[in-house]
């Protein structure tokens, strides 16, 4: 049974129900098994979703981009699951690419809108402040790709696309987990 089916009856178990769900291809490397895989992007939201669409990418799982309506006012969800290897220039290859098929979609989103609200999550394997924490990388996919920063007079003045909300947090906060005692 796919892991999705089991994440919604868990939440009917715990009386939680009312919550619709997109799913993301196991495609396309590697391949699943027969059994299919655990680790799929999944958008799991209590408002409509009114339209999905996947983004294939080099080395990594599509991008689940789910459209969901709230009060009347669309909202773009996308997520990801980019290669790992944070700290190698040749694996942050693979991310320049997958940010570009992100950026790609959002550059057509932003000229339909440019005030539409755009929610990117996942793992992008990446560090938050990915070019400070490796200078010698001469691209990220974050930092110079998607035009992330963390300042919203940046944003303001069109200097950054998107605002990191890691920086609303205190230094020591930062991070989603532990890699390598890092």
């Amino acid at each position: 049974m796919p892991a999705e089916v089991w994440l919604l009856n868990a939440l009917e178990d715990a009386g939680l129900s009312g919550y619709e769900l997109a799913v993301g291809s196991d495609a396309p490397a590697p391949p699943p098994s027969k059994k299919g895989r655990a680790i799929k992007c999944v958008t799991l939201s209590k408002f409509p979703i009114v339209a999905t669409r996947q983004h294939a990418l080099q080395s990594a799982r599509m991008i689940l981009e789910t459209e969901i309506e709230i009060d009347g006012q669309r909202v773009f969800v996308f997520d990801n699951h980019w290669k790992s290897g944070a700290g190698t220039t040749s694996m942050e290859r693979i991310r320049v690419q997958n940010a570009g098929v992100l950026r790609e979609r959002l550059d057509v989103i932003f000229a339909n809108d440019p005030l539409a609200d755009v929610i990117i999550g996942g793992d992008l394997n990446s560090q938050y402040n990915q070019k400070a924490r490796y200078p010698k990388m001469p691209r990220t996919g974050v930092d110079d790709v998607l035009r992330v920063g963390y300042s919203e007079e940046a944003l303001r003045r069109g200097d950054i696309d998107l605002y990191n909300l890691w920086y609303e947090l205190e230094p020591p906060l930062r991070g989603s987990d532990v890699y390598r005692g890092e």
